[in-house]
């Protein structure tokens, strides 16, 4: 099974740091909607807890005064108590969830708790009661890690108070192994914009004429656990106006060449050119049929005017489903009763929310116009209309909805410069739909809207405001007037047969309240897993013929992306992204030797040996081993290793397996400059980066201002020592971070927890330079330093088997010979496949398959979810181990798993 090992050796207690995975916050708030006003009295006293029975109120150990023995009794204030829970950093690492539990893992720094039932072991260990009063006492003795004491008497009294209101919660955990009998796995419903590499993709592959880059503007991505997430992302003004002005200069490149367009039009006026524009154009940037309502659209708009087309183009462009992913699907009881849902039928799906083709209003529908909405955004009433929302907002009215519903929305909008308002409409906390309104004129927009019942608020907004004097008037300012919205029960009109599913379909065995990507939805998911970009006509028609439901058919489907040019820059990709090593390119260092030249080969370098596993007959422990380099003319002139390719960029494999220096990735110049600074190696960098990105190892941030003074006098003593003029850098960062030189004696308690076992002993990959080049000395570190001085080549790998921190006592691997030595290390670990799946998983679907993983801005899994995703895993890896540790077959096997397809 899958299972990341959290790695702060002393912090297998219930901690609280602020620390999390590097580059992402822990923090977050404290859900104290269930907080009480009543107090408790905790007793703390210096007496040894007392075998008898305690009441939660009754008195327990620990005093902070030694020179007496009286207790002093607390009252805890649960409302303090969760105030105090943010502000002592509890919650940076033990955040609550929805369910009422604390924390993320069963293990390590970030250790999940359910209030009343504490097991951790150094809980147990200090024999802590489970009550109020053992709470407390616990927490004024241990807690928080590495700042023991600041959260004594009052402080423990008031945070047990506040925890104390989730005990007794009857929660549900997930299995550490695949022990569920469910017949179908299901991932998370999604609706998220386009990342920026998908949306420039997504346009290129639209023509047939190469865009030029002046033309492609794209705004950086949101970026969760360092892998471009944008599940939780809204489209601003600023990435609206971004895609207005691409969509504006491809629309006036495109009508001036015809030779770039995927159809022929002989009268651009014609209603033929309009066919061909929807079916062999809209089609494509769809990502599936349009309704005849689009149809008609864009028929009218071509054939009006000469110009027609060119806003077509723009239209198209700047279509919410054009730039969103939909991944929400049909519930899966509705598509067993569509009979044309398995070839995607008359698709009328509006961006993420259910067609409405076919179905009407039931008795009771429920009418409120806009204007009588309860919550509103700025603006102003219509008279004869309803409310004109003038300025980025939402407006919300609260609705009981029935399952199925019919939700009707009749909006209009002024626009500036043709850009449009982008409407985001939401149920509850899930927004289902997107629509550019781009009409002066109202228009109505349906959504079928299922696995909702009650009361529940639908809410209408947009972000992308803009405007100028006069403000209100068609041209000049972005507005979105909401009229009347009608939310009832949905009636299915069509009495036809129900559909026909063929044996061993997993429809059949689907639970009826989850929900099934239609075959468009489902191909679109594939093509931006696959290629980054959206599907090709090819994968299309197949979706349109039902044949991504047969096995065989998809397999080949999958296997054809996978081998196509955007498949393999896909690939590549991938690992420039997973080990960060893309950044490369930004790294400024002597520019007269690490040349943008060298630089851009060096990311290259990284994509290319990772595709040379990929689809190779070799396995992807030879990625780490070191037998393999891929490099071209430019490398192996940087290197001074031979056998590259003839010319920049055209890269070669070079056999490394009798070499000391090159070969595997932990040798590649990107990494070693990525993990450096600017002056420097960083050892601690390139260590904590093995452990995180190869070995899926959680290790948190420093606690931020703990025990500054230590560390300060640290650094001192690190600069005095410099000045000699022979430290390493490897001794710079140890005296800082681990022990005093010639003592046992940690540098700082904060650091040398992980520092000591974790970090330091792995920072042994000094013998490559801040440059990427091969060394076997260094230059002592200062304005006196003297050449010849030792590096760090040797070293101590722990814990590399454990899944938990119990498990790690005496795992410790000794190491040598720098980098490679490492590398070749780390090939023969069980571990670096297991990673490999997760990251491979996150990329591909934007969250994470292991619960221990999981970090802030991530959508939560369900704990159904959680034991789905440890089979998952399982079954990846099997498919792996099964084709000789191939990444590929590991990586077509989660496109044809449920949980794609799938999903809650």
């Amino acid at each position: 099974m899958l299972r990341s090992l959290s790695l702060c050796l002393a912090a297998s207690l219930l901690v609280a740091c602020t620390g999390g995975p590097e580059t992402e916050s822990s923090s977050q708030a404290v859900d104290s909607s269930a907080v009480v006003t009543s107090s408790s009295q905790v007793t703390i006293s210096s007496a040894p807890i007392s075998s008898a029975p305690i009441e939660s109120s009754s008195s327990v150990a620990v005093s902070s005064s030694s020179a007496s023995s009286q207790a002093t009794v607390f009252v805890g204030n649960a409302i303090d108590g969760a105030k105090a829970y943010v502000d002592e950093t509890c919650a940076g690492c033990h955040a609550k969830n929805d369910d009422g539990s604390f924390g993320v893992s069963k293990s390590g720094i970030l250790y999940k708790f359910i209030v009343g039932q504490f097991d951790s072991p150094g809980y147990l260990a200090g024999n802590y009661e489970d009550s109020e009063a053992g709470l407390a006492r616990y927490i004024h003795e241990v807690m928080p890690y590495n700042s023991e004491g600041d959260c004594e008497d009052q402080c423990a009294a008031d945070i047990a108070a506040y925890l104390w209101q989730f005990s007794g919660l009857d929660i549900e955990e997930a299995s550490l192994t695949c022990e569920t009998d469910d017949p179908v796995y299901y991932g998370q419903r999604s609706l998220k914009v386009l990342t920026s590499f998908e949306y420039e993709n997504s346009v290129r592959a639209l023509f047939k004429a190469p865009i030029d880059d002046a033309l492609l503007a794209v705004d950086g991505d949101s970026n969760v656990a360092n892998m471009p997430n944008h599940s939780k992302v809204t489209v601003a003004y600023a990435r609206m106006e971004t895609y207005h002005q691409n969509a504006s200069k491809i629309a006036d490149w495109a009508a001036a060449n015809q030779n770039a367009w995927p159809f022929s039009c002989a009268d651009t006026q014609s209603a033929q050119c309009a066919n061909s524009f929807v079916n062999d154009f809209a089609y494509l940037a769809f990502r599936r049929p349009l309704t005849a309502q689009e149809r008609e659209r864009y028929s009218q708009m071509i054939t009006s005017s000469d110009s027609g087309l060119r806003w077509a183009f723009h239209s198209v462009l700047m279509s919410p489903q054009f730039l969103y992913r939909s991944e929400l699907g049909v519930q899966v009881g509705i598509a067993k009763n569509d009979p044309n849902f398995l070839t995607g039928g008359d698709n009328g799906a509006n961006s993420g929310a259910g067609s409405a083709e076919g179905y009407s209003f039931g008795a009771g529908a429920v009418t409120v116009n806009g204007a009588d909405f309860a919550t509103k955004g700025d603006g102003v009433a219509l008279d004869g209309f309803g409310y004109n929302m003038y300025t980025n907002g939402t407006s919300s009215q609260q609705f009981n909805f029935p399952d199925p519903a019919l939700v009707s929305i009749t909006v209009k909008a002024n626009d500036m410069d043709m850009m449009w308002p982008l409407m985001e409409v939401s149920v509850g906390q899930t927004m289902v739909a997107a629509e550019m309104v781009e009409s002066y004129d109202q228009v109505t927009y349906k959504y079928l809207v299922t696995g909702v019942n009650g009361n529940q608020n639908l809410s209408i907004a947009f972000n992308n405001d803009g405007g100028r004097e006069p403000y209100g008037t068609p041209g000049n300012d972005i507005d979105l007037h909401i009229g009347d919205v009608t939310v009832g029960a949905a009636v299915m009109a069509d009495d036809s047969d129900p559909i026909v599913v063929e044996q061993g379909d997993p429809l059949l065995l689907a639970d009826e309240n989850a929900y099934v990507l239609d075959p468009f939805e489902y191909a679109s998911a594939l093509a931006y897993i696959y290629t980054g970009a959206g599907p090709d006509r090819e994968l299309l028609d197949a979706a349109g013929n039902g044949d991504l439901n047969d096995s065989s058919k998809l397999s080949v489907q999958i296997d054809r992306m996978l081998d196509s040019a955007l498949g393999r820059e896909q690939v590549g990709r991938f690992a420039g992204v997973w080990l960060r090593t893309d950044r490369v390119t930004s790294k400024q260092r002597d520019a007269a030797v690490l040349t943008d030249q060298v630089k851009a080969s060096m990311a290259q370098e990284v994509r290319e040996l990772y595709s040379h596993f990929f689809y190779g007959n070799d396995p992807f422990s030879g990625f780490y081993k070191g037998d393999v380099a891929m490099l071209d003319q430019t490398l192996s002139d940087y290197y001074g290793v031979p056998g590259g390719g003839a010319q920049h960029m055209q890269f070669a494999p070079v056999d490394t397996s009798t070499s000391d220096e090159r070969g595997g990735v932990l040798t590649t110049g990107a990494f070693m400059v990525v993990n450096a600074h600017d002056d420097r190696t960083s050892p601690i960098h390139r260590a904590v980066h093995v452990r995180q990105d190869m070995l899926c190892h959680n290790i948190p941030l420093p606690t931020a201002g703990a025990l500054q003074q230590e560390r300060d006098a640290a650094v001192a003593r690190a600069q005095e020592r410099e000045a000699e003029g022979d430290l390493s850098t490897w001794e710079f960062y140890n005296i800082q971070t681990n022990y005093l030189p010639g003592t046992d004696d940690p540098t700082t308690d904060a650091c040398e927890s992980c520092h000591a076992e974790i970090i330091n002993p792995l920072a042994m990959m000094e013998d490559y330079d801040n440059m990427g080049r091969f060394r076997t000395t260094q230059k002592g570190l200062g304005p006196t330093g003297v050449e010849g001085v030792a590096i760090k080549t040797t070293g101590t790998l722990y814990g590399v088997t454990g899944v938990s921190n119990d498990e790690l006592a005496g795992q410790r691997l000794p190491l040598s010979g720098g980098a490679k030595g490492l590398s070749k290390v780390l090939a023969g670990l069980d571990g670096v496949n297991s990673c490999l799946i997760e990251k491979s998983f996150r990329f591909s679907t934007a969250t994470s398959i292991n619960v221990d993983s999981q970090v802030s801005g991530e959508n939560p899994l369900t704990v159904e979810q959680q034991d789905h995703f440890v089979c998952v895993a399982e079954n990846l890896r099997s498919e792996m181990d099964a084709n000789d540790g191939s990444p590929r077959a590991m990586l077509k096997a989660l496109g044809m798993s449920d949980v794609i397809r799938f999903r809650k």
